[in-house]
């Protein structure tokens, strides 16, 4: 695709009103709010080109235009023929109404597909122009136009280049593809009218402009824009002295934002940008500018970029609370990796978006779900990491882009790291590397053999939507054991040297059309660090998979050292040893050699001081020799040291200042004051180690060994060290990635010591939230029988600080009514351990996969005596934790006897103690979803907790299956009353995905199914439609997965018992499966929609004999 032109036989070459710039394309559009179904769009463009081979005999040009009407066309003032032929809109099979003519249908969009890449719109150069190179001539403007005869000149001319000027009027009716029109609708009548761009497919923009619709051909843009001054009709009699209609104070006056700078405010040259890259929105939008901030580097006095943020009417309360941080992004972004690279920098939320954002040029176009009021907790990280990264794409992926589609791992994988640094220095560290290892650990379960390398160099394709995610989650990680490592040189920084210059060579324009390759990055790094970084692009750019080490360690007193083994295997070499064509595909790494065999080793001493060592790994297995001398010794229970130690504690926990002073010097971990004290160690059942480990803690040299303690392996460590290492790691080592670690550990060890630990680490507010959820959460592998559910007890302990006390001290908590106090979510540590708890004592289980009825009756409790009216924050997201705990405990995850979920089947487990709490549960929710319905909670997500809950529920054949659960809720009105409020989003897509889901029983019945597919062919919202057809397609794998639909005659055989060896000839005679009846269905009533050729919504991958892919939604008209 990058090679483009050159098959065209011309490139692009625009000269503009500015001297310095060389290609320049202006575009007025004209925006018709008339409230119909319908919108006109009209342009002018004019567009200079220059052949790149002296060939006279070129007389047509090839523009990119889809579903837009040209209605006449000139080239240089002189009216030209012109062909406009989309290959899309002409497709058509031979019977609509047959799925098996899929097949044909995918071809015709391949050949259409790689016809529409020449260009949709031919354009005949007329006689009367001349393709010869023009000389230099000064330029001027006759009646607001550059005249033919004085037409501009480059500053450095090209060979065998000739101006050529275009002028195009088209317009747009009902577009489905590339901008979406929303507007008001008998259906909603209480949207307010808008439009904007959006990326529907990789070549959306020729859907709304006729264009070279390729991400490397850039040029300068002007765009003029006609749009009604105010979207309401003027009252007759407000019209002032002079006859004109006056200005009401509730208009709303129309904005457009789109990509650039305001021509009134800013006078800086425009900047080449890519087409793909444009975009704007028009509507009644509320305009907040976001004040710059005065801090300590700006003594330079530097002015910082303008920056806006618009939202819709109802929305501006939410919209000051979302962009926050958006400033402090900005002057970090600028301070650590150069300045800004535009003028001015915009976001615009809007409705019905079918991504959670577009970033474009100085433009970034959001979903209005992003937005949260002051009174949210959760939707904050996530709203502050996605604004952040869309402010970092401007730096990388809008300034600076992929030299190829195999470099796309490399400018995603930056804009990611640096919006790392960003919420580092806004989260802080610890939330940082608490992500980073979560990351680390998702890329290893993922990159088991089934994903190819981040970086194809092969392959001219866009990355595919289904790998797209892993190379986004995998590239960063990557920079970031590349950073560590060439941190370590001695003379690097690591990348915080490297990406400043990046950036600066784009902005001096020394990168060539500022496309950043993978080779060049790399260049870049050796020249700055001096280190050759050939092996890890094999192995961790160019090879997919990560490592898996095994490691153990002793101490030989004899050699005074610490004898460690390793072993190192390759998962996804393995899965893929006897596959030759996925080996040369995947490209899978066999062994893993770190630079300059570098793997970092941590020993701590009893006193907590650390002794490095690096482990040089350059085979599969190696035994290596740690020296180690140490000056301490654990300290024995039995020892004056250690009873010193605790009559020291016993004081200090009485309020002896001095003896709370020398226990400081002492203890080096997280202490609890409470638990020095003997009564309460009883009242918690505090467990003591056992005289097995008093015995061997003594005889251990060390505390505890950290593997890859430095961060710079993506891989699977296994490292086996006794269980009291695990735990002084845990509370002596203050990174929460080793605290983490720790945690991870002992959750595989039930005992009375681990489930005392986490309690402990639960109660210490000094921990990490992160690190308290997770032990609150490990604890469950602790409430065993075994132990006689110690672990529940500790969970209903810690959860009894936010509940009234029993009146009983000596209360037993496994009989205890939970009465909470009422909500104060003041402290957000304390709110998300107190999730982490609801959710850890909804897991605990019998041995036979029931939930334990106590728990089962504090969690409806908790749902009954919720009391959230003085609480300062919302608490939606807790009680949709609470319900989902309900779901979760009410279901057994004992694996079913065969037919047991069938409908025909009934539980023989099913008590009456367990109906009875079945229907407090469902009281309990049925009155959230009531009060959901007048009171309607953000988004609403306890409706669709509510929804969940009934599909749970109903899946597992607790209760009847009742449709009407969920269909009246997809009906107009209600969604009506479900979308007036301005912080709730229609709850209509979200219903009819669990209609269409499969545990729905029959819901492929006739009259259903009609339902639904008119939903999905006729529904106003797309939004609606795509989500709709989306769940529809998936449940046809999940109702063959569980038995509700039979996918061939084969599986009718294999149910059978055949007693004469022969089958009935009725099932002989069976020719077609339900399947293929529900398949038809669909195809019968999309087929005989407006666009035949594409019914369901999915995600097709094209590829034509170039080998370039397009990955095309098939939208419904």
């Amino acid at each position: 695709m990058q090679r483009e032109h050159s098959r065209r036989g011309f490139s692009i070459y625009v000269f503009s009103f500015y001297p310095a710039f060389q290609h320049y394309q202006k575009v007025v559009l004209e925006v018709d709010f008339s409230g119909s179904l319908w919108a006109l769009i009209q342009q002018h463009s004019r567009i200079g080109l220059h052949r790149n081979h002296p060939h006279s005999n070129l007389r047509t040009i090839y523009l990119h235009s889809r579903q837009c009407t040209i209605h006449s066309v000139s080239v240089a003032s002189h009216p030209t023929d012109f062909v406009h032929h989309d290959p899309l809109a002409q497709i058509s099979i031979s019977n609509p109404q047959d799925y098996h003519t899929f097949p044909e249908l995918k071809r015709k969009i391949y050949s259409a597909l790689a016809e529409g890449d020449e260009g949709e719109l031919s354009i005949a150069i007329p006689k009367e122009v001349s393709l010869r190179q023009t000389g230099h001539a000064n330029h001027s403007l006759v009646n607001g136009h550059l005249s033919k005869a004085l037409l501009p000149i480059p500053l450095h001319p090209v060979p065998n280049s000739c101006p050529l000027w275009f002028h195009i009027d088209f317009s747009l009716r009902n577009p489905v593809d590339g901008i979406q029109f929303v507007l008001p609708t008998d259906s909603y009548p209480y949207r307010v009218p808008h439009v904007y761009t959006m990326p529907s497919s990789p070549d959306a923009a020729r859907s709304w402009v006729p264009c070279v619709d390729n991400l490397w051909e850039k040029c300068t843009w002007e765009f003029e824009f006609v749009v009604p001054r105010y979207l309401e009709e003027p009252d007759p009699g407000q019209r002032g002295e002079s006859g004109d209609f006056e200005e009401s104070q509730e208009s709303i006056p129309t904005v457009v934002v789109c990509s650039g700078d305001l021509v009134e405010q800013a006078c800086d040259p425009p900047v080449l940008t890519s087409v793909q890259h444009v975009a704007f929105a028009a509507g009644p939008f509320h305009v907040h500018p976001i004040p710059t901030e005065l801090t300590s580097e700006d003594t330079s006095g530097i002015s910082q970029p303008l920056m806006h943020a618009f939202c819709l009417p109802g929305h501006e309360a939410m919209l000051h609370s979302s962009i926050s941080s958006l400033r402090s992004a900005m002057n970090f972004y600028s301070t650590e990796f150069g300045s800004y690279p535009f003028g001015s920098y915009k976001v615009v939320a809007v409705d019905e978006m079918p991504v959670q954002r577009f970033d474009s040029s100085t433009l970034s176009i959001i979903t209005v779900d992003l937005l949260h009021g002051e009174d949210s907790i959760e939707q904050v990280l996530e709203t502050r990491q996605a604004l952040s990264h869309a402010l970092a794409c401007q730096w990388m992926g809008i300034n600076i882009q992929q030299k190829t589609w195999s470099d796309t791992w490399l400018v995603n994988g930056l804009a990611l790291y640096i919006t790392g640094l960003f919420v580092r220095k806004l989260l802080g560290n610890n939330e940082y590397r608490y992500r980073l290892k979560r990351d680390m650990q998702r890329v290893v379960e993922w990159d088991n053999g089934s994903m190819p390398p981040i970086c194809q160099p092969q392959h001219n394709d866009p990355p595919d939507s289904m790998t797209l995610p892993f190379v986004n989650l995998k590239a960063p990680l990557v920079l970031h054991i590349l950073d560590r490592r060439l941190g370590k040189s001695g003379t690097s920084l690591g990348l915080p040297r490297v990406l400043p210059k990046i950036f600066l060579s784009a902005m001096s324009g020394e990168l060539q059309n500022n496309a950043l390759s993978t080779h060049s990055f790399l260049r870049t790094c050796r020249k700055v660090s001096g280190i050759d970084l050939r092996s890890f692009a094999e192995q961790w750019i160019y090879g997919s998979g990560c490592p898996a080490f095994g490691f153990s360690a002793s101490f030989n007193r004899k050699k005074m050292a610490v004898e460690i083994t390793m072993r190192q295997d390759s998962p996804a070499y393995k899965a893929l040893e006897h596959n030759e064509v996925s080996k040369l595909l995947h490209k899978p790494v066999p062994f893993f050699e770190s630079l300059k065999g570098q793997m970092t080793v941590r020993i701590h001493e009893a006193d907590g001081t650390p002794h490095e060592q690096v482990l040089d790994i350059r085979s599969s297995f190696k035994r290596f020799e740690v020296p180690f001398n140490t000056r301490y010794k654990r300290i024995r229970r039995n020892t004056k040291r250690y009873l010193a130690r605790q009559a020291a504690a016993q004081a200090a926990a009485e309020g002896d200042a001095e003896a709370a002073e020398a226990m400081g010097l002492i203890d080096m971990g997280f202490g609890l004051e409470i638990w020095e004290k003997e009564k309460e160690r009883e009242n918690w059942k505090v467990a003591d180690w056992t005289e097995e480990d008093e015995q061997a803690m003594p005889g251990a040299t060390y505390e505890w060994i950290r593997m890859d303690a430095d961060f710079e392996w993506i891989a699977a460590i296994a490292f086996e060290q006794p269980d009291f290492m695990w735990v002084s790691q845990l509370q002596r080592d203050r990174d929460v990635v080793a605290q983490l670690e720790a945690v991870n550990a002992l959750a595989k060890q039930s005992t009375a010591i681990v489930s005392s630990t986490f309690t402990k680490t639960v109660l210490v507010s000094n921990y990490y939230y992160r690190i308290r959820c997770e032990a609150a959460m490990a604890l469950v592998h602790c409430a065993i029988r075994k132990l006689d559910f110690l672990g529940l007890f500790h969970l209903f302990k810690l959860f009894l600080r936010y509940c009234y006390d029993p009146e009983d001290p000596n209360q037993d908590l496994f009989a205890h009514t939970y009465v909470p106090k009422p909500n104060d979510f003041s402290d957000l540590a304390e709110y998300f351990v107190r999730k982490s708890l609801v959710h850890a004592i909804s897991q605990v289980r019998f041995e036979n996969g029931k939930t334990p009825s106590v728990v089962r009756q504090f969690l409806v409790d908790q749902l009954r005596y919720n009391d959230n009216t003085a609480n300062p924050y919302s608490d939606a997201f807790y009680i949709c934790t609470m319900i989902s705990a309900v779901a979760c405990a009410t279901v057994s995850i004992a694996p079913p006897e065969r037919g047991e979920l069938l409908r025909e089947e009934v539980r023989s487990d099913h008590t009456t103690e367990d109906a009875n709490l079945m229907k407090q549960a469902i009281d309990e929710v049925s009155r959230y979803r009531s009060m959901d319905r007048l009171i309607p909670s953000p988004k609403n997500v306890v409706t669709t907790a509510v929804l969940e809950f009934y599909l749970i529920l109903t899946t597992a054949n607790l209760i009847p299956n009742d449709l009407w659960v969920f269909f009246p809720l997809t009906r107009y009105a209600i969604m009506v009353v479900y979308s007036t409020s301005s912080d709730c989003l229609p709850v209509k897509p979200i219903i009819l995905k669990f209609v269409s889901l499969p545990s729905m029983a029959k819901w492929y019945t006739p009259a259903i199914m009609r339902y639904v597919l008119a939903i999905m062919a006729n529904d106003p919202s797309r939004v609606v439609q795509r989500y709709v057809a989306r769940s529809a397609c998936q449940s046809l794998a999940l109702l063959v997965s569980m038995g509700e639909m039979k996918n061939s005659i084969k599986d009718t055989e294999s149910l059978l018992i055949e007693e004469d060896g022969s089958l009935p000839e009725q099932s002989k005679e069976a020719k077609k499966s339900e399947v293929d009846m529900m398949i038809a269905g669909y195809t019968f009533v999309l087929g005989n929609h407006e666009n035949e050729a594409i019914g369901l919504e999915e995600k097709v991958t094209l590829r034509d004999y170039e080998g370039r892919v397009y990955v095309r939604e098939a939208l419904l008209n």
